[in-house]
């Protein structure tokens, strides 16, 4: 027995040892790592570095300017030499041990603060210094799309107000301009709407270079979707780096401002994205199997949760309904009709068919209800996700009608009472959609350094400056070819 206790003794000592080893070795791993930190600062870069080597050389560059100097191996620098709005390459070279030459290298753009457009800018800062950190998830067999994972929040604050940060998104966390998701300690009214609109829970999102997310919410207001978030364009520096121009808005969830269901309601989502870790989730018998239903409100972490069997039953009736209506069996005890709300589910296709969205799974595909009584009926909305509209072409109707990753292309092909009521909306929309939209586009061009933050924000990004007004053209004249074409066939597919 003394023997068996050693050898035990002796096991967990080497295990112990081995555990220490291997976090002594990333420590000093990550203590040894290449370190450049660059801050946008009024009228200067502040450069600072850490790095494997006693020497080596600072290069910042663009056309117009040019410097090299031999540097120590640690060290700080401040860059003064620049012009407003022009973005710097900052990069480092240097020698390893073994006579490998590495470099790191940055981008950043140098800014004079009296001429920093006169639109919002929100400053957001870590605690840490050090960007939100997550992994990327890539999709499983037979799956769609992908996401990230383990994309804890950060502490840190946003124009001094303590806030919780993370990335957000899935597909478009990955682009190299991120979206954020802002938790606060206190509810907060960053739109300046009123005590009753505050709330801890903010975005801010990556598509504020553009106008499509603006088109989107504005044209759900129009078509008659019960509530579309509010925004606002803001300027980011996040850690003293200049992020571009992004849209500050509401997030979806239940509030009474926002989605107003009380506690007994239900807010899901037909997502393509049901599979990622942790998700609770339950699947549909008509919808394609790529897609799963998953959870907005209220918040369920079991997959035990009573609660949703209790969802999953009441779409089950509502997939039931359709398919009888479908095969012309008659029952006359409930009707799809009794179980959903007609209008704001022809209206949230509606407004698809007038976007030309191509997006038919990731487009974020909410329902709602707003209490469990047994006469609600389930809405849809809000819209949201506008990255890939007017992809379809304007003279195409949008996969919504053929790909059965929703409920459409049964409820359009076979349910009178869905077409009358989409005939309606279109019938009560499309005079006037344009006249609202062009009045909603020409607004935007009378926020105060829009334009200026839109050039700032092609520089950063390094894509194409378009104008407002180019854009605003562009936007119009698509809306307006799919309505006449819309038109020459009633509204219908």
């Amino acid at each position: 027995m003394k023997f068996l206790r050693a050898i035990k003794s002796i096991s967990l000592f080497l295990f112990a040892l081995a555990v220490f080893c291997l976090f002594f070795s990333l420590w000093q791993n990550k203590n040894n790592m290449p370190e450049l930190m660059a801050k946008s600062e009024d009228k200067a870069i502040v450069l600072t570095w850490k790095l494997p080597a006693e020497k080596a050389l600072l290069y910042i560059n663009d056309k117009k300017t040019t410097y090299t100097e031999p540097v120590e191996g640690q060290g700080r620098y401040v860059f003064t030499n620049g012009e407003h709005g022009s973005v710097y390459t900052i990069r480092l070279e240097y020698r390893t041990k073994s006579s490998e030459v590495k470099a790191r290298q940055v981008r950043r753009m140098f800014l004079d603060f009296d001429k920093m457009p006169d639109l919002t800018t929100v400053y957001l800062e870590t605690e840490d210094g050090q960007m939100p950190y997550y992994e990327r998830a890539f999709k499983q067999l037979d799956m769609w799309g992908q996401t990230i994972v383990k994309n804890e929040y950060k502490k840190g604050t946003l124009n001094n107000i303590p806030v919780k940060i993370r990335v957000r998104g899935n597909t478009s966390a990955l682009a190299s301009k991120k979206p954020y998701k802002l938790h606060f300690e206190k509810k907060t009214d960053l739109l300046g709407l009123g005590k009753e609109y505050a709330d801890k829970e903010w975005y801010l999102l990556a598509s504020g270079g553009n106008l499509k997310t603006y088109f989107g919410l504005k044209l759900g207001q129009f078509v008659g979707m019960e509530w579309e978030p509010r925004m606002r364009f803001v300027n980011l520096m996040f850690n003293g780096e200049y992020m571009g121009l992004y849209i500050l808005t509401e997030s979806i969830k239940r509030h009474p401002k926002r989605c107003a269901i009380d506690k007994t309601g239900y807010l899901i989502e037909n997502d393509s994205y049901w599979w990622k870790p942790g998700e609770v989730y339950f699947k549909s018998g008509i919808i394609n199997v790529a897609m799963g239903f998953t959870f907005k409100y209220p918040k369920i972490t079991s997959k035990f949760d009573e609660r949703i069997s209790d969802v999953k039953k009441q779409m089950e009736m509502i997939e039931q309904r359709i398919k009888k209506e479908t095969s012309k069996i008659q029952d006359k005890s409930v009707t799809l009709t009794d179980l959903i709300d007609m209008d704001s589910w022809a209206s949230w296709l509606l407004a698809q068919e007038l976007m030309g969205n191509w997006d038919v799974a990731g487009s974020n595909i909410f329902f709602y209800k707003q209490d469990n009584k047994q006469t609600s009926k389930w809405k849809m909305g809000p819209l949201w996700d506008f990255d890939r509209i007017f992809i379809v072409k304007d003279n195409e109707h949008t996969d919504f009608y053929s790909k059965n990753t929703t409920y459409f292309p049964l409820l359009w092909f076979f349910n009178k009472n869905f077409k009358t009521a989409y005939a309606k909306k279109y019938s009560s929309v499309v005079g006037s959609i344009e006249e609202k939209m062009r009045s909603a586009l020409e607004d935007v061009k009378k926020i105060d350094g829009l334009e200026e933050s839109r050039i700032l924000d092609s520089k950063i990004w390094r894509y194409p400056y378009i104008s407002t007004d180019t854009e605003i053209e562009e936007i119009m004249g698509h809306l307006h070819a799919r309505i006449e074409w819309l038109n020459e066939h009633n509204g219908t597919y």
